[in-house]
């Protein structure tokens, strides 16, 4: 028998947990303003907050606003900070960190606003790093073996011990040669 048949049994039509919605005013202009959340409404204010730091990231890419810059920097330099402390040097994260948000405020980061904010600062921060090791990389495989050994070694300059054992060589090796043929000799000097 179909319920429509019958007529003792009541018939309850839920509405989908979907259609639930809790409205929440706030003041006019912010981006919380009539915020339709499903169900549990914060996860919904999670994702408002970070739309309203990714205009703001925006802002401070493209407009210069320096008020935008603030708040961002206010809000992701601690984290950006802790991420690039796992280079091992706290004075080194801390000016890469400047360095991001000088990008910034210079207008040299183009930001469309499709990805997270935390994210494209990290990204930021990982390039400037790997240039920054890249760099040092360079000046250390770049320099001769003389350089490296020690600060006192200069190019052109030897001490004293070195002069010694090269003289020394020098005799040795000249004995040798007179030792040699007469053909060996010529062929040689």
């Amino acid at each position: 028998m179909r319920p429509e048949q019958n007529p003792n049994k009541k018939i309850f039509r839920f509405l989908p947990i979907f259609w639930i919605f809790r409205f929440n005013i706030s003041p006019v202009g912010s981006a919380y303003s009539i915020n339709q959340s499903f169900f549990y409404g914060g996860i919904m204010r999670r994702e408002n907050h970070k739309i309203e730091y990714r205009i703001l990231l925006w802002k401070a890419c493209h407009e210069n606003c320096g008020d935008s810059l603030s708040i961002i920097y206010q809000e992701y330099s601690k984290p950006v900070c802790d991420y690039l402390r796992k280079t091992g040097s706290d004075g080194l994260a801390e000016d890469i960190c400047q360095d991001v948000f000088t990008q910034i405020a210079a207008g040299q980061c183009h930001y469309d606003g499709s990805s997270d904010p935390k994210s494209y600062l990290f990204g930021i921060a990982g390039n400037i790093r790997n240039k920054e090791l890249a760099a040092a990389n360079k000046e250390t495989y770049g320099l001769n073996e003389e350089q490296t050994e020690g600060d006192l070694a200069i190019e052109g300059v030897q001490s004293p011990l070195e002069t010694l054992e090269q003289s020394e060589l020098r005799r040795i090796l000249e004995k040798e040669i007179a030792n040699l043929p007469l053909k060996t000799r010529q062929a040689i000097e």
